[in-house]
């Protein structure tokens, strides 16, 4: 069935997530590997700023080959390509996510189960 829930979701981020959780993955494990003192601040601002970057370059490249934008945000402050606003927001959740890293560490089990139970309830029951 698609569009998904009638166009206000798009069809490819179940697959856009997916890819992006193994991103940040691998860009924590580099700065666990640097030794840097306020590694989880250093994390929460990098992936912040990269967001916004990632949002850019998606904007771009599905204007460009899809005629519309993944993401779109009002007001345009910067064409609607992303917007600094959502800025402190992903700080938050880039501080929050630091701290589900530290308890998946310690119980990947139970993380495996709730991320897959919690998509399925997303993508097939709502």
């Amino acid at each position: 069935m698609t569009p998904v829930h009638n166009g206000d979701t798009s069809i490819f981020a179940f697959f856009q997530w997916s890819l992006y959780g193994y991103h940040l993955y691998f860009v924590q494990n580099k700065i666990q590997s640097l030794n840097l003192k306020h590694e989880a601040y250093i994390f929460a601002a990098v992936i912040s700023a990269e967001a916004l970057l990632l949002e850019i370059f998606v904007n771009i490249s599905s204007k460009f080959f899809l005629n519309t934008f993944i993401f779109y945000y009002l007001p345009g402050d910067m064409g609607h390509l992303t917007t600094v606003y959502v800025f402190p927001v992903y700080l938050l959740g880039g501080a929050i996510l630091i701290e589900i890293f530290k308890r998946f560490l310690q119980d990947p089990v139970f993380f495996g189960n709730l991320s897959f139970s919690i998509a399925f309830i997303f993508v097939f029951l709502s």
